[in-house]
């Protein structure tokens, strides 16, 4: 099941819940639960409707309506989860209640009165706060989601070449452009990564949801990255649902280095940067990714001169492609994003079932694997314990290990 189909059906379940709960807890007469039942099933079937908008529409007069109606998408999810919590509190409530009920106790008839029992009034006023609290979350997603912060990592490599000594790169990954996106989102986020005076700029994937002709003028402030060596970037699984090749060819009209199964070559002296970057691994509109046919542009290099190996790919499981072919091919670094950190907790656990790494730097067979959250969003404008991030990535040669003292053991 897919994720977006996923959280349509979680929404359905839990507002048919949340009626036949209230219809319990009120006393409320059917037909006013049946008809509470339909306008969740309206809601539910709107936010499924905002989902496929958000993901094919591109830019469009109605980015305010999507923007909500994405973020009750959002809502809906903690309001699941914040129920599903409240009855089992309240069943655990029972269950403990009935445990400690003695047999001894003589039966007594049911008195009549007015009020409602206590395990019902504090289902009540809990239903109440969670309601509150997923709202509180949400707002708190939204305020998170619209400024990426700048992550700075270093690393050494023993076979990093002394020439590009402290060289750095700026990875940005998912910036996901599309119908709820604000017009400013992308100037601030191009002049947030210029402001880092990185030597190198890496864009892995995702960064458009919709067509070219309805985004390409949002896509504009992308020709206004400066870096020593450029931007070069792949191609993400959104890329490539709707008008690859095109979007590929404006984007090297804006003077980025599309890396399609290539590679770019940067030279310090007689050293050298090897940057290959790959198609995604899901190979929507035939981009097939190939590390291969990327191979081949350096393979006729010198291999004697000293000589460093990046790997751009989207999706942080493709370190493992073509049969751990990275492993064995010299590579030191892979760059990735996809993953978004998991964007909306808990729902990280959903997407690690998929990815080897939700974020941060891990080692693979010697590769040193860098997995950004990412800058943008899908589904929903929020982010809830996955901020967005630039990475600011300084490379450097390792310091050769310090000779041991001479000792004498004779003695």
């Amino acid at each position: 099941m897919s994720l977006p189909l996923l959280l349509v059906v979680l929404g359905l379940v839990i507002w048919i819940y949340l009626c036949g709960a209230l219809a319990v807890l009120t006393k409320v007469r059917l037909r006013w639960a049946i008809v509470i039942a339909i306008m969740a099933a309206v809601v539910t079937a709107s936010s499924l409707s905002t989902i496929l908008a958000t993901s094919t529409l591109g830019a469009t007069p109605y980015r305010i309506p999507l923007t909500i109606a994405s973020l009750e998408v959002t809502w809906l999810f903690y309001l699941c989860c914040t129920l599903t919590l409240v009855y089992l509190i309240g069943g655990l409530w029972w269950i403990v209640r009935r445990w400690l009920k003695t047999p001894s106790q003589p039966a007594r008839a049911v008195e009549q009165t007015p009020r409602l029992p206590a395990r019902i009034l504090t289902l009540r006023l809990l239903s109440v706060l969670a309601i509150a609290v997923s709202l509180v979350i949400t707002g708190y997603g939204f305020v998170k989601a619209q400024r990426p912060v700048v992550t700075e990592i270093t690393a050494s490599f023993d076979d990093f070449p002394p020439n590009f000594d402290g060289m750095t790169i700026a990875l940005v990954t998912d910036i996901h452009i599309g119908a709820t996106t604000r017009p400013s989102f992308l100037p601030m986020v191009v002049s947030q990564i210029n402001a880092t005076e990185p030597d190198l700029i890496v864009i892995a994937g995702d960064l458009v949801d919709g067509p070219m002709d309805s985004l390409s003028e949002q896509m504009e402030p992308l020709g206004d990255l400066t870096a020593a060596y450029g931007v070069v970037m792949t191609m993400g699984n959104h890329d490539s649902f709707l008008d690859a090749v095109l979007w590929m060819d404006y984007f090297t009209s804006l003077g980025i280095t599309v890396l399609a199964n290539d590679a770019l070559v940067l030279h310090r002296g007689d050293q050298r940067l090897e940057v290959l970057g790959i198609h995604d691994h899901y190979a929507y509109s035939g981009l097939v990714p190939d590390l291969t046919q990327a191979l081949q542009a350096v393979d006729p290099l010198p291999p004697t001169d000293p000589h460093f190996r990046i790997l751009v790919a989207h999706q942080p499981l493709q370190v493992f492609s073509e049969n751990n072919l990275a492993s064995r091919s010299q590579i030191s670094l892979h760059l990735s994003g996809h993953t978004h950190g998991g964007q909306l907790w808990p729902m990280g656990a959903y997407t690690s079932r998929n990815q080897p790494f939700m974020s941060g730097v891990h080692d693979v067979d010697g590769i040193t694997v860098v997995t950004s959250r990412g800058v943008g969003n899908w589904l929903t404008p929020a982010r809830v314990g996955a901020e967005p991030e630039i990475i600011l990535l300084s490379l450097s040669a390792a310091s050769p290990p310090a000779p041991d003292s001479l000792h004498d053991d004779t003695g």
